[in-house]
């Protein structure tokens, strides 16, 4: 099955998150769309799967919605401070997701078998994105039209080892596991608004 979450008009309430089915019999390989597996979401801002479940993060709501791959059925919700402004997620460890928030110095460490926020990790400004890699999490931050920066967080200590300055806007952090790297999506300076 392939997952598609539509991020919908902000505000409006009309995110989805879609199901592709690919089934192979002997005739050969048919395909089921099956649209709005979860309709009414605010901004759907990313999704992961882990196991049979997929996690769609609902921005506006503030939180992140569960889904049971095999039935497309939702299984739960977690709920994250009103004011955390959830953005990107990643897996840490099997039942542990990180998920960065911009209406926080921190990015939250969600416990996916208590459905609950269990640690966070400072990082001093906004947390953007993220991406996971030899037990490292790569946390972008910043604000907007200003350098963003790059956190590399140890996760067994869950504390800073390193970090980089970036352009504005590091909006996208994506491992390539070919090359062993972290591959970072900056949007750029932009230049002041001339009246």
């Amino acid at each position: 099955t392939l997952f598609a979450v539509g991020e919908g008009a902000y505000s409006h309430n009309n995110s989805t998150l879609d199901a592709i089915l690919f089934h192979h019999d002997s005739t050969g390989y048919d395909t089921i769309d099956d649209h709005g597996v979860l309709t009414g979401m605010g901004e759907g801002n990313d999704l992961v799967m882990t196991g049979n479940r997929v996690i769609v993060l609902d921005n506006p709501s503030s939180s992140l919605i569960v889904v049971n791959a095999d039935s497309l059925k939702k299984i739960g919700t977690i709920t994250l401070g009103a004011m955390d402004d959830p953005n990107k997620m990643a897996i840490i460890a099997p039942n542990l997701l990180l998920v960065t928030r911009r209406g926080r110095t921190s990015a939250a460490i969600i416990d996916l078998t208590a459905y609950a926020v269990v640690d966070t990790i400072g990082i001093g400004e906004p947390s953007i994105a993220v991406a996971v890699l030899g037990n490292k999490a790569f946390i972008t931050s910043g604000e907007y039209n200003t350098p963003g920066h790059l956190h590399v967080i140890d996760l067994a200590t869950r504390k800073e080892i390193a970090s980089a300055t970036l352009l504005s806007g590091p909006e996208r952090a994506e491992v390539d596991s070919a090359s062993g790297q972290i591959v970072i999506g900056c949007d750029g300076e932009y230049p002041p608004t001339v009246a």
